[in-house]
């Protein structure tokens, strides 16, 4: 497996995701409530993490065929990059935030989606390399990757705020300084890793 250059890719992929999902999943309602001083906001950008692969799912299909796996990843991550770079200056007005905020996340999920798709070719790869195709050693290799994704992003998070004194009954500035930081960094470094990552990608032939 650890010879497989298609489940390394996909490997290092997911990881990346899913730290970048479990951190905004575990700042969003910090940052709704000490940042954006809006605390009705978590309703909508907490459900718009999940909701939006919906949309993702749909677009991506057409969209990666038509593109490849690399350069459609890619094309789809950096989008999603430069309207993270837009969300800090769009704070003032949640009507802008939100809809900044909505497009990035359906771009996001096209990379999501994407995930799942290169899990199955992974398996074919295996067998194209090796003559075996250990669809269950390959599929949890996967799973493995999500879950660690999603305890790193967290505990990221959770040392921040640890780092920065963080008292819901007595917000500092430290604090604040530290969610605004936590609810960007993360997902801005681990999509662009996304972007590099993905480049390694053995795309198949005609």
């Amino acid at each position: 497996m650890l010879h497989n250059r298609a489940w390394l890719v996909v490997f290092g992929f997911a990881s990346l995701n899913f730290i970048r999902f479990g951190a905004v999943l575990s700042v969003t309602a910090y940052f709704a409530i000490n940042i954006l001083k809006q605390p009705w906001m978590i309703s909508i950008l907490l459900p718009a993490v999940s909701g939006t692969l919906l949309i993702g799912s749909a677009i991506a299909p057409p969209f990666l065929k038509k593109l490849g796996m690399r350069t459609g990843n890619r094309v789809a991550l950096a989008a999603a990059l430069l309207l993270y770079g837009v969300l800090p200056f769009t704070e003032a007005v949640p009507a802008l935030f939100l809809t900044v905020y909505i497009l990035s996340s359906i771009l996001i999920s096209i990379s999501m989606t994407a995930i799942f798709a290169m899990a199955a070719e992974v398996v074919d790869y295996h067998e194209a390399q090796f003559g075996t195709r250990n669809e269950g050693l390959l599929a949890a290799g996967v799973n493995l990757s999500i879950k660690i994704g999603m305890a790193l992003g967290g505990a990221i998070v959770a040392f921040g705020l640890a780092q920065a004194g963080y008292d819901p009954a007595n917000v500092g500035d430290d604090a604040r300084r530290m969610v605004h930081i936590l609810y960007y960094a993360p997902a801005m470094l681990a999509i662009a890793a996304q972007i590099v990552c993905i480049g390694f990608w053995p795309e198949r032939r005609g």
